[in-house]
């Protein structure tokens, strides 16, 4: 005989959130990234995305104007959740002129991080605080 547990409906659905709500934080902690920190990544346009002579991947996106370095760690983790093990290396560039902001750098798997003695969610970024782009410049 099943004995059936009955809970009001509040509760069913509002304990899995609280739960999420306990295991996500507001900003970077360490060297991960939290993934709140994705909301903060601006528009942006993946240009190109190929094999690099090094055997990591070059990836280059374009945005509009100057992101802020969390801006671009949010770009970072969106990008790197949408994409395999490997080791990454990212170039941001103004839509216009081509301009170099930024490059990053990631990796994802146990050979990839190993290869590169980052951290799991660690993202390395050289930013170009003088870059300017489009109404920036």
């Amino acid at each position: 005989m099943r004995t059936a547990v009955r809970a009001p409906l509040a509760s069913v659905l509002v304990a899995p959130l609280l739960l999420l709500a306990a295991c996500s934080g507001s900003q970077e902690t360490g060297t991960e990234i939290d993934p709140s920190v994705q909301s903060e990544a601006p528009t942006y346009e993946v240009v190109s995305e190929e094999p690099g002579d090094d055997g990591e991947t070059d990836v280059t996106v374009s945005v509009g104007e100057v992101p802020t370095e969390e801006a671009l760690r949010g770009i970072a983790t969106e990008l790197r959740e949408e994409r395999g093990d490997g080791v990454y290396d990212l170039e941001v560039v103004c839509d216009e002129g081509g301009e170099g902001i930024a490059e990053l750098r990631w990796a994802s798997g146990d050979a990839a991080l190993a290869e590169t003695g980052l951290e799991e969610g660690e993202v390395e970024a050289d930013v170009d605080t003088d870059a300017a782009c489009g109404a920036d410049g």
